[in-house]
């Protein structure tokens, strides 16, 4: 049994097209039999979009002859396995930051409508400690919002390490 490694195929035909290269009489019917070949072996193929860059697909034994230079040797298949397991690592590491963030932002915003409620404003102008100290983290909530709506506005650095990590599984 054969192994090709994804690089991140739009459909079945761009699959099909790099791993076989058809050409000349009968190639579209060849290319139909490859597809539903490789369907067969490859189920995770009926869904593109949920497949990873860098994911073993198998080469089954029924289709035409792969191109030499597509079948995945033992060097191939450890980098595609360790390039996948990074990008699953940062992939979980985005959600947790995202979740993070949205509980920060959350905080930030809930302490800010607290500071400006009547009871707090009537309790901190009868107490001079308290209004200092609640003007204080007022300013520094207010400029760590800032600073976190920021942040969220910028692209992720993780979203170019996983680019980098899936130009590793394009190269040979």
């Amino acid at each position: 049994m054969s192994f090709a490694i994804f690089k991140g195929e739009k459909n079945m035909s761009e699959l099909v097209s790099r791993l076989y290269r058809l050409q000349g009489k009968g190639s579209q019917a060849t290319a139909k039999h490859a597809a539903e070949a490789l369907l067969a072996a490859n189920p995770q193929l009926k869904d593109f979009g949920k497949l990873a860059p860098g994911s073993p697909i198998i080469l089954p034994d029924t289709g035409p002859p792969v191109q030499a230079s597509e079948l995945a040797n033992q060097f191939t298949s450890i980098r595609s396995a360790a390039v996948g397991r990074a990008q699953q690592t940062i992939t979980a590491a985005d959600q947790q930051f995202a979740t993070a963030d949205a509980r920060a932002l959350d905080a930030a915003k809930s302490f800010l409508a607290l500071a400006k409620s009547p009871d707090l404003r009537t309790a901190a102008a009868n107490n001079p400690d308290l209004k200092q100290a609640l003007a204080q983290m007022t300013s520094t909530t207010q400029e760590m919002l800032k600073d976190l709506e920021a942040d969220l506005a910028r692209p992720q650095q993780s979203v170019k390490l996983s680019s980098l990590l899936s130009s590793l599984l394009r190269t040979k």
